[in-house]
């Protein structure tokens, strides 16, 4: 019985064609990889400007109605525009802004205006400082994004640094009923906590394309490996004659005759 053994140029060329398959899936994967991580971050970030939207308007809501003479205007889409009070209340307690978190799920602040600094100081707010300590008496600062935003009476929506760290936020300047303006009412969540999702998502997408990816070379591998030759049975050489007792001559020389 004959034996055939793979040529050699068949399996460099069955090796390069796996090789260049393997290469196209993983330059495919990873152009897919980028894509989802673009679209993740782009609709991270519509999603949380909605979010803030809404979360201002539950805020605003409960913050005029528990302040004496509150009000708050709204355009034609029902998003804030105004939120108008006599003045700022001392505040005692984080009894109120504590009750906003509850029901939105954000961290919340009332600012209040200060004339000799220029600038809006945190009366009452459960943002917590790295001492563990809620951060009251804390300014907002002159030379971030906000600033500028809320003194035009704008709302500010969007990406803000607090105290360090990175948050979807809200800011909606609190004006006297003269359009004088005394203070900001804030919305926001840590931006961290949002993105964590996304790095989970990313995560399995990962596992589930290197798991892809394994399988196709695996499938490759074994397309490429030579077959063998078949095992010889116990106690038989070339030909399946046995080696013992002559039969294999025998059996030669009768099928010469």
């Amino acid at each position: 019985m004959k034996f055939t053994r793979p040529k050699i140029k068949n399996i460099k060329l069955s090796t390069s064609v796996v090789l260049l398959f393997l290469a196209t899936l993983a330059l495919s994967v990873g152009s897919i990889f980028r894509l989802v991580d673009s679209e993740l971050r782009n609709e991270i970030a519509r999603t949380a400007h909605h979010n803030q939207q809404s979360n201002l308007r539950v805020a605003a809501t409960m913050f005029a109605d528990a302040v004496e003479g509150g009000e708050v205007a709204w355009n034609a889409e029902g998003e804030v525009t105004g939120v108008t009070l006599p003045a700022i209340p001392e505040f005692t307690d984080n009894t109120l802004i504590d009750k906003i978190t509850q029901v939105t799920g954000e961290t919340a602040t009332v600012f209040v205006w200060d004339e000799e600094t220029q600038d809006f100081w945190r009366r009452t707010t459960n943002i917590i400082k790295p001492d563990g300590t809620r951060a009251i008496g804390t300014e907002l600062g002159q030379t971030g994004a906000v600033y500028p935003v809320v003194m035009s009476g704008e709302t500010f929506l969007g990406e803000a640094v607090i105290l360090g760290n990175p948050y979807f936020t809200a800011y909606q300047p609190i004006t006297a009923p003269d359009g004088e303006i005394l203070g900001i009412l804030y919305v926001g969540v840590e931006k961290a906590k949002i993105v964590a999702l996304q790095d989970q998502v990313l995560m399995l997408l990962a596992g589930l394309s290197l798991a892809v990816f394994l399988v196709a070379g695996g499938a490759g591998a074994r397309r490429v490996a030579p077959a063998h030759a078949a095992p010889r049975a116990a106690g038989f050489g070339h030909g399946g004659c046995r080696r013992r007792s002559g039969q294999c001559a025998g059996a030669l020389r009768r099928s010469r005759q």
